[in-house]
């Protein structure tokens, strides 16, 4: 090897090296269910292995996370039975979710959370998915409060961590409990994915038992 073909190998190396480290770091996320690392990661591997890339694409926008709705509307499917949920929900709150979210913002919404408004409580937990300001544990307290408060929608996201293990352990039944009871109030997303048979609980929990 020449001297030049030398430092042009440690040349790629350098560039390699980085690109690396960040995958790995984006994939100890997204197995860890951060919705934004989900969505990255999938683009890391696209080519690679499409259908691994669906999945996660599909786990953050079932957790609302809103880039990963608008890809799959571009990518995967506009026309599918929750694909209208999607488009609501981007309708909902893309316009919030471009501005940027002070300090301030964020302590008067903390506010309202803690003066029990079970919208904001929820809404705190998806500028954690969205990734806008709020960390994982902070967006997990408010996560539970407002699923504690039978807000449709916070019940089915902390249904899904018990479903896929993020943030708590697995634990199927209560991830079944949740996800039925977000269902029974009202929750649309719940009701098509279990009415598509997109949470096979019975089988999932005897292959655990």
């Amino acid at each position: 090897m020449s001297i030049f073909q030398l430092f042009k190998f440690l040349f790629l190396l350098q560039c390699i090296l980085p690109f690396s480290v960040v995958a790995n770091e984006l994939l100890q996320q997204a197995m860890d269910g951060e919705p934004e690392a989900q969505y990255q990661y999938a683009f890391i591997i696209g080519d690679s292995d499409a259908t691994k890339s669906r999945h996660l694409i599909e786990i953050a926008a079932f957790q609302n996370h809103l880039k990963s709705q608008q890809y799959y509307l571009a990518h995967i499917a506009d026309n599918d039975f929750h694909a209208q949920l999607f488009k609501n929900n981007i309708k909902k709150y893309q316009t919030i979710f471009e501005k940027e979210f002070t300090k301030g913002d964020l302590n008067q919404l903390r506010k309202i959370g803690n003066d029990g408004d079970i919208e904001t409580q929820y809404f705190l937990w998806l500028l954690y998915v969205n990734n806008l300001g709020v960390s994982k544990a902070e967006a997990y307290t408010w996560l539970k409060q407002a699923a504690g408060n039978l807000h449709p929608e916070a019940t089915f996201s902390l249904g899904l961590l018990y479903y896929y293990g993020y943030i708590v352990p697995q634990e199927l039944p209560k991830a079944k409990k949740l996800i039925l009871n977000s269902q029974a109030l009202g929750s649309s997303l719940a009701r098509l994915l279990v009415e598509n048979n997109k949470f096979n609980f019975e089988a999932q929990i005897n292959e655990h038992d």
